[in-house]
């Protein structure tokens, strides 16, 4: 089995990225791949353009003539295009593109990649992985859409021997409320003497830039950093997305203790015996202090983590059903203990949203039967600029917009949005369509979107 691997280079080399030791790594390790390539696609991109960037992908491809192309995301703006992933699969390719960070309002790309893919793995929100999997199933892909939260690779990311020494960790990014989490921590538990650590991450809020790769810890520090604490804080960073982090098994995965914000979402799959719960900062500091005072309740859990980690995950086992589902060798995903129940619930559950529906296909209902020509155009985000969205479609039109879940389509030649509340709008030039809840403009440069705003928010 031939594998591309698309990989991202946001802060730091490939071979140190999150995405190399939760999906690389131990899907070359899984014994199913027999030859592979690396293409650190941003690379490209940041020497000579996104034109670039796609064409060297598209050549490599060819080149290799993969079985199967993984393509691990990066930021909106800089992924591999949705029009390259379609012209891999034509080629006879598969494509499994893999979400690292996705949002409660889905960002424009994550539509145009779930549209160019076969499968996609969703590593972040149960939330998510329902929605996508429904969509898909109602085009009859039934295997589509994995919802993978656990990434470990357990060859690097295991228990150690070493004494516990750190009363508290705090890994990854001061970014967003783990930032204030943070701060507040160590001010209350310096006021107790306690060992207080927090290191690691990409993003730290407080620099210009929100650079913090300097400060980036290699793979063999961040497993003994969490071997040697007694309590591993998990958090949120922004609230508007509501995310399962990959390091609350990499918790479990080393018998360490983890303590996480309240996430209804781990709750769906593991028992609350496994893992320990905070609500808000103070109760945060709360649960850390009681915890550091009783070290039998603390192992008692832990240990429960790890037999529970250990028997419902296995990185050889999960990548191996993942290939070969793929490859049409076998037809049963893997899928974690409850998650199943909670899709049949969330089925049943359906009928709370069929005016919505209703409404929509209402209206596909009648574009299809006015015998005009309708086409669907892809839309992808250029950024945003002081609270608004640019959104650049089809790579002819420049839009500027306050909400996000918009599509569009061309009807006769001429350009229409349609947005869940007001249905189809007509686009024209210049032309700004209003109303208490949305605003619409046309335009034709980034540059000019931007003077279009400046004169809107003013």
């Amino acid at each position: 089995m031939k594998v591309l691997f698309l990989n991202p280079e946001q802060y730091v080399d490939f071979e140190n990225e999150p995405s190399n030791y939760q999906v690389r790594l131990p899907a070359l390790n899984s014994g199913m791949i027999t030859e592979h390539i690396d293409f650190v696609y941003q690379r490209i991109l940041r020497d000579s353009g996104v034109h670039a960037m796609n064409k060297a992908t598209l050549d490599i491809f060819k080149q290799f003539k993969p079985d199967i192309v993984i393509n691990s995301l990066s930021w909106w703006k800089e992924n591999i295009s949705p029009q390259t992933l379609s012209l891999m699969r034509k080629s006879g390719a598969k494509v499994i593109s893999i979400y690292w960070d996705t949002w409660i309002n889905a960002l424009p790309h994550e539509t145009e990649i779930l549209l160019s893919s076969d499968h996609i793995l969703i590593m972040d929100s149960l939330s998510n992985y329902l929605k996508y999997r429904y969509i898909s199933e109602q085009q009859k892909n039934v295997n589509k859409v994995i919802f993978c939260p656990i990434a470990v690779f357990t060859d690097v990311i295991k228990p150690l021997d070493k004494e516990k020494d750190i009363d508290v960790l705090v890994l990854g990014s001061s970014e967003g409320s783990r930032s204030e989490l943070i701060s507040y921590l160590e001010r209350n538990l310096s006021n107790q003497k306690m060992n207080f650590q927090h290191m690691g991450g990409l993003v730290n809020d407080k620099l210009p830039q929100k650079n913090n790769s300097k400060n980036w810890i290699n793979w063999d520090m961040y497993v003994e950093m969490i071997n040697r604490s007694k309590i591993c804080i998990s958090s949120q960073t922004q609230p508007d997305r509501r995310q399962i982090k990959g390091k609350v098994f990499d918790f479990l995965a080393c018998n360490s203790f983890c303590l996480t914000d309240d996430n209804l979402e781990l709750k769906n799959f593991i028992p609350n015996s496994c893992i320990a719960y905070y609500t808000d900062k103070e109760d945060c500091l709360s649960q850390i202090l009681h915890y550091l005072k009783n070290d039998e309740s603390r192992s008692r859990i832990s240990k429960n983590g790890h037999e529970w980690f250990n028997k419902n995950y296995d990185y050889r086992k999960f990548w191996k059903n993942l290939l070969n589902v793929v490859k049409e060798r076998e037809t049963k995903l893997f899928q974690l203990p409850g998650v199943e129940n909670v899709y049949k619930t969330f089925l049943q559950k359906q009928n709370l949203i069929i005016r919505n529906q209703s409404s929509a296909i209402n209206q596909l209902a009648q574009l299809i039967t006015s015998e005009k020509t309708i086409e669907r155009l892809t839309v992808h985000a250029e950024g945003s600029y002081k609270g608004m969205n640019i959104l650049n479609v089809d790579n002819r039109h420049i839009i500027v917009c306050d909400h996000l879940d918009y599509d569009f389509i061309n009807i006769d030649d001429s350009l229409f949005a349609i947005c869940p509340e007001q249905g189809i709008i007509k686009l024209e030039q210049e032309q700004i369509c209003a109303s208490s809840q949305f605003r619409l403009v046309q335009v034709t440069t980034v540059e000019q979107a931007k003077k279009t705003i400046d004169i809107l928010s003013k």
